[in-house]
Order: structure tokens, then sequence, then C-alpha cells
């Protein structure tokens, strides 16, 4: 299994949206066995927080719950426990290769190699957020499932 995790800012927009699509498709694909997916914040500012509403609005249509889920920044454990680790955006991945001196720096990714995904809380654009997260899965899929071939191969 797979293990991934996505990071941003606060955890209530772009990584739970990510989360939840990635939980979606693979469920659709029948893959639910091959991955877990999770999502993490690198600050402290909303933990305990729900995820925000225009973010749920987001995902309503898509049969995407999100209700329960809370802010959780990351931690060292994370780390250890995720195969990959990826950030939504440069300030985030600065971030997370500074964790931990960058003992961790082959685990983390930025989920679009030369672009941002722009916080939807800051521009107040979650139908952008939401189209650059779904237009790069299956790129993702296929680099999680090579990852699956080359952990049997060991």
């Amino acid at each position: 299994m797979i293990k991934v995790l996505f990071v941003c800012l606060g955890n209530i927009c772009r990584s739970p949206m990510a989360e939840g699509v990635f939980k979606a498709y693979v469920k659709e694909k029948g893959l639910e066995d091959k991955f877990h997916f999770e999502s993490r914040a690198i600050s402290k500012w909303e933990e305990g927080r729900p995820v925000h509403p225009k973010t749920l609005e987001k995902l309503t249509p898509h049969q995407i719950d999100l209700t329960t889920k809370r802010s959780k920044a990351i931690s060292e454990l994370d780390f250890l426990d995720y195969d990959f680790i990826i950030g939504m955006d440069k300030k985030n991945i600065d971030f997370l290769k500074q964790f931990d001196d960058g003992a961790f720096r082959n685990k983390i990714h930025m989920y679009n190699k030369f672009k941002d995904v722009k916080d939807p809380y800051v521009t107040g654009n979650f139908e952008e957020t939401y189209q650059r997260i779904t237009k790069s899965m299956d790129k993702w899929i296929k680099k999680f499932e090579k990852t699956i071939k080359e952990k049997q191969v060991e």
C-alpha cells in the first residue's frame, strides 16, 4: 500500500480537497486497497477546524464528504509513515524540506512541478484549485503505481 500525504498551509482548502478527490478517484477505479490518502497543514493556525465551507461546497456535487475532517499539523511521525509527502506550493515545499534538517527530502514532492496550486482561501477561486488538482491526478496515480511495482520487486 502506498501512503500519500497532501500538505498545504492550513489544511482546510487545498490539501483536504486533494485528499478527498484522490480517495474518490481510487474508490471509483477499484484501487482503494492500494492507497491511503490523508492531508496535513504546515501551520497550526487552523488546527482542529473543519474544512473550509467553500471546499465542501465544491466537493459535494462529486459525492465527496469531508464534513468530519479537521485540520491537523504535520508531525515527524508523518514523515516516517508516508511514502509521498506532497506540498501544494513552493512555500509548503520549502518548509517540508527543512523539517528534521532535510532527512526526508526524498519523500517530498510538489503537486505541480512548475506551478503552485494557488490557495483559494486567498484567491477565492475554489474552482481553479479543483481543476488544478484533478488535472494532475492520472499523472500521480501512475507514479504511485510505479512505486507499488518497484516495492513488489524488492
